[in-house]
Formats: structure tokens, C-alpha cells, sequence
């Protein structure tokens, strides 16, 4: 259902981001009632050609603006249903039933964030809403599925800590725990908990720690696109925003700081790193050469909170800094 219901938002610009959709061509066919028309949209769809332009305030654009409203607003609920289950009934849950829930979680979470790092499908979203003058209450907030990202990943995280901190019922190791039961060990051998673990933390990092390029290219990048860098920021409409506005045909596009998208991702960067912190001694190791560069970036992120910065030293002061004498080896 997950797969299913994700938002596209490539699918509102136009010229569209990718080729066009069986939905565009159908209704471009039935709005002209033209066979000719039907055509030169299927060459269109097929080549990679703009389709014909249409606008976000009526008929099929905003079609879609509400399709992909109704689609991000299903994804929240069905992160938050999987969770739930997970939490409820993950004693009974067959091993099988657990890969697909953190398939589907995984799924949700890489889905809206390389929609929310896609910063030129953002600045034409942002662009088309503002030429087409769409609504302020139907307008998509920018990052896109910034809520869509921060919450799968939390659940997703909290999945695998929960399953990684799992002993099986009755070892040595879980007498007198409270994270112990019948099927742990199962579980965790057929979701690949610990890898998926280490993968999850290093993408959440290597995301939050690269918003320092990202925000210099979004300014860099932005005189390839007409008149000025345009972008909403963590789902601040015009009204709502103070930052700098730039003209656009047909409307304003109001240029909001980086630092408003970042914020909102810093609870998940600060779980990650809590999580990091609590890898057993030989994944640590393992791992260090790897998240070290990511982690000595994360350092000079001028837009991190204060709570990830305490989450930061705290994770230095307890696991890298012992190690220094090691890490120039790890490096080589």
C-alpha cells in the first residue's frame, strides 16, 4: 500500500520532470476530444517531450495538486499505522511480516528524501504554484515530504532499535531485561537489523551533514533558473515566512533559509546519534572509518541545534575520543 500511495511531485511541473503519466495523456485526450491530440501526447510521453501545459488552479493540474496532497497525507497515516503495529504485536509478528514492515518503512523514508533532495524539482514546484497563483491553503510546503521523511525514518530507527536491543527469551544475556522474547533472535537474523541500523544512521547523517552543500548550491544554482533561487522551507507559506522574495511570472516565491528545513530533521539526527552511541564495541569499530568524515562534518553545520551539537560531543567524548589512537589507522 506504501508503494502504491507515494506522492510524485515531479508530476505538477511543466514541463514535467519526467515523462508523462497514462493520467496526462487521458486527460489531455478527453479535455480536446482530439485523436490527434492523443497521439502527440503518447509521442510526448515516450520521447521525454513537454506535455501541454496546464495550470494548478483547475482541471488536471489541480487534479494532481490534490491527488498528491490526499497521497502525502496517506503516507503519514500508514507510517504511523506500521509503527503502531510494530509496537503493539511485535511478539506475534512472524519474522516474514517484519522484513516487509521495514521494507515498506525503508521505502517511505528513501522516497521523500530523494523528493526533498531533488532541489530542482523543488524550485519548480515552488515556481509553478507561484505562477499559477495557487491557493495558500493548497499550496505544497517546501521541502515537499519533509514531515513524510522525518517521521518514517523515526519509526523506521525506532524499529531497528527496538529489534537490535532485543534479546532472545531466556539467554544469559536478557535475565532480568526488559527486552526479551520468544522470536528476537529470529527476527533480528531475517530483518538484518544491525546492517540496516548502521545503513539508516549513516544516511540520516550523511543527509543532514551535506545541507551545508546543499545550501550553497541552492544559491549558486539558482541563476540556471528564471530571475532568482526560489524555494519554501519546512512548510512556511508567504504569509508566513520573513525571509528575502523573489519575483516570478505571475507571482512571488518566497526564499526561505535552509536552516528552516534542518531544523525540523534535527530530532531524527539527534536519535541517530544517541543510537550510534549505543553500537556494541565491535561494530563501532568497525564503522568508525567510514562515519568519521560524516561526523567531523556534522561539526561545521552552522544551521545544527544546540540538541545536536550536546548528541555530537556527547558521542565524541564517550565512543571517538577514547579511540583517537586508532583512528589515524582506521583512516589509512
Amino acid at each position: 500500500v506504501i508503494q502504491e500511495t507515494l506522492p510524485y511531485a515531479a508530476e505538477l511541473v511543466t514541463p514535467p520532470h519526467k515523462q508523462a503519466s497514462q493520467d496526462d495523456i487521458a486527460a489531455a485526450a478527453a479535455a480536446t476530444g482530439s485523436r490527434q491530440s492523443f497521439t502527440t501526447s503518447t509521442t510526448a510521453a515516450t520521447t521525454g517531450q513537454p506535455r501541454p501545459p496546464y495550470t494548478l488552479r483547475e482541471g488536471v493540474g489541480l487534479r494532481r495538486l490534490l491527488k498528491f496532497h490526499v497521497q502525502a497525507n496517506v503516507q503519514l497515516l500508514l507510517v504511523q499505522a506500521a509503527s503502531a503495529m510494530y509496537a503493539q504485536h511485535y511478539q506475534h509478528m512472524a519474522a516474514e511480516a517484519m522484513v516487509q514492515l521495514a521494507n515498506s518503512l525503508q521505502l517511505a523514508a528513501l522516497h521523500a528524501r530523494r523528493t526533498n533532495t531533488d532541489l530542482q524539482l523543488r524550485w519548480r514546484v515552488a515556481a509553478q504554484q507561484a505562477e499559477d497563483r495557487v491557493q495558500e491553503d493548497r499550496q505544497i510546503p517546501d521541502p515537499p515530504l519533509l514531515r513524510q521523511e522525518t517521521d518514517a525514518c523515526h519509526a523506521y530507527l525506532s524499529m531497528l532499535l527496538h529489534l537490535t536491543s532485543s534479546r532472545e527469551a531466556g539467554s544469559p544475556r536478557s535475565a532480568g531485561g526488559s527486552l526479551h522474547w520468544k522470536g528476537a533472535a529470529v527476527a533480528q537474523e531475517a530483518t538484518r537489523a544491525s546492517q540496516r541500523l548502521v545503513e539508516l544512521s549513516y544516511s540520516v547523517l550523511e543527509r543532514f551533514g551535506n545541507g551545508v552543500t546543499a545550501g550553497s548550491s541552492h544559491a549558486d544554482s539558482s541563476s540556471t533558473i528564471s530571475n532568482s533561487q526560489h524555494a519554501y522551507a519546512n512548510g512556511v507559506s508567504p504569509r508566513q515566512s520573513s525571509s528575502n522574495k523573489a519575483s516570478w511570472p505571475g507571482g512571488v516565491v518566497v526564499i526561505a533559509a535552509p536552516q528552516l528545513e534542518y531544523a525540523a530533521f534535527a530530532p531524527v539526527v539527534v536519535s541517530t546519534l544517541k543510537a550510534l552511541n549505543g553500537l556494541d564495541e565491535l561494530t563501532f569499530k568497525q564503522q568508525l572509518s567510514r562515519f568519521f568524515p560524516v561526523l567531523t562534518q556534522l561539526m561545521s553545520a552552522e544551521y545544527a541545534t544546540a540538541d545536536v551539537q550536546r548528541a555530537l560531543s556527547q558521542l565524541f567524548l564517550t565512543r571517538v575520543g577514547p579511540m583517537l589512537p586508532a583512528i589515524d589507522r582506521l583512516l589509512l
